[in-house]
């Protein structure tokens, strides 16, 4: 996914932020880092959706001049997974994936029996 995001787009990406029920975790975040070989950055903050409601009325009610500005208020929540030793491993792996990939993808086709 982070591979087809920087296709499209044009850019390379040197992280990540997570935000959600999942990035409460930090051994998920670890392996999140390892396995894509990026920064992983995570806010302290937990309900994503509420904090964004409220930035976005602050922004309404103009206490934030921007949405930039907005989300920089929350900056220094931020907790950083960088990845480890590790991260070589996966990308090893990644490559067989992607060899193995277009080779089964056929065969994954029929046994799924044609369903998305």
């Amino acid at each position: 996914a982070i591979e087809g995001l920087e296709k499209a787009f044009g850019v390379k990406l040197s992280g990540v932020k997570v935000v959600g029920g999942g990035s409460k975790n930090r051994l998920w975040n670890k392996i999140r880092a390892d396995v894509t070989g990026r920064l992983i950055v995570t806010s302290r903050i937990r309900e994503a959706t509420v904090a964004g409601a409220a930035l976005t009325a602050f922004k309404g009610a103009g206490r934030f001049r921007s949405f930039k500005e907005a989300l920089a208020s929350m900056e220094a929540g931020l907790e950083s997974h960088a990845p480890g030793e590790s991260s070589g491993k996966y990308d090893e792996l990644y490559k067989v994936y992607l060899e193995l990939y277009p080779v089964l993808a056929g065969a994954l086709k029929r046994v799924k029996g044609g369903r998305r």
